[in-house]
């Protein structure tokens, strides 16, 4: 699972044990992320709409 997922999970009553499945933002994780975000439609916004405070960690998922 992602960092940025985890950070979004910190409210949840299980947040402590997700930390075992914790997968870094490395460079090539972000490089992934960069080619996932680059098939987005600028004006999509159901993957990430950062305007609304929904999907922030969303696209990490995918890449």
């Amino acid at each position: 699972m992602p960092e940025a997922v985890l950070h979004e999970a910190r409210g949840f009553p299980d947040f402590k044990s997700l930390h075992h499945n914790a997968h870094p933002t490395t460079p090539r994780v972000l490089q992934l992320l960069v080619e996932v975000m680059a098939t987005v439609p600028d004006a999509d916004t159901r993957l990430v709409n950062l305007y609304a405070n929904q999907g922030n960690a969303d696209p990490l998922v995918v890449a």
